[in-house]
């Protein structure tokens, strides 16, 4: 019978060891078996729980995800990365979600844009949609898929103008479309609230202007009785974002794109080399929702 009082003892011993430690999780996926002794403003010390007479302990906070006391309570230091599962062996503590309630799909107007020629063969003031779609979990990369309808100023007549005078002034409006596809790439993952992008993207514009800002053989009083000239613009464009999701669904964002021309039926017989060298620089402010 003497035995019982020592089987006791043992057994009450091995429950006090079992529930008497503090539990470190840290960023490496490691688990450190400790007394926490204090926790200070960027550290913790604490003593090895195997070794409580032995010497102290100090790990900086930012290695540590979390600590569950020996009462079952938790202190969570870097939530991001509380996963709380098996692995941790914690499975009732409270799980912290790393995801982002940001949608993935973003849907905008484009109530102002101005698409500039810095040789003045584009002067261009418009409006536009676009359609963005995150693609991966972290939110780094998109593909977007911008239409822009554009007001052709009477300025881009005047730069390929061979006719007498400065400036068209027949009173037609004209116009073009422009489609510009492309990827963006989120250096800071998209699922954050403000946040810029960096994108490629092609282009491809299609309009019409009066024949006889090309032909030389018509005067500016006679233009109307030729057909317009119809013109498609194609090339490569930079565009840099500057993104905010003001709410969980309002969105705004603001475009400085700068392309350059491969391919201008405006400029036949011009070198390409020469094309190529008409850069353009592109502004649009951008309002919608994000889903």
């Amino acid at each position: 019978m003497s035995r019982i009082p020592f089987l006791t003892s043992l057994l009450l011993a091995i429950a006090i060891t079992a529930v008497g430690q503090d539990k470190i999780y840290t960023t490496s996926g490691g688990t450190i078996e400790a007394k926490v002794q204090s926790i200070m403003p960027l550290k913790v010390i604490y003593k090895r729980f195997d070794n409580q007479a032995g010497p102290e302990y100090n790990l900086p906070k930012k290695e540590i995800i979390k600590i569950v006391y020996q009462n079952g309570t938790t202190d969570v230091f870097n939530p991001q990365l509380d996963r709380s599962d098996s692995r941790h062996g914690n499975t009732n503590a409270k799980k912290y979600q790393t995801k982002s309630d940001l949608g993935n799909n973003i849907l905008t107007f484009i109530p102002g844009a101005y698409t500039y020629g810095l040789l003045g063969n584009l002067n261009d003031p418009g409006v536009g949609i676009c359609y963005e779609r995150i693609l991966e979990k972290n939110g780094h990369i998109s593909v977007v898929l911008p239409v822009m309808y554009n007001f052709t100023s009477d300025k881009d007549f005047s730069y390929y103008s061979v006719y007498s005078g400065s400036s068209y002034t027949g009173g037609k409006s004209y116009h073009s479309v422009s489609f510009i596809p492309g990827v963006k790439f989120y250096p800071a993952s998209s699922k954050q609230r403000i946040r810029y992008a960096l994108g490629l993207s092609i282009f491809a514009t299609f309009g019409s202007e009066p024949y006889s800002a090309y032909i030389d053989n018509y005067s500016i009083s006679s233009y109307s009785l030729q057909p317009d000239w119809h013109y498609s613009l194609y090339g490569l464009m930079i565009s840099n974002s500057l993104n905010a999701s003001v709410t969980k669904n309002f969105f705004l964002g603001v475009d400085v794109n700068a392309g350059v021309p491969v391919s201008d039926n405006r400029r036949e017989g011009v070198n390409p080399i020469a094309v190529v060298f008409s850069p353009m620089l592109q502004f649009a402010l951008k309002i919608g929702v994000r889903f």
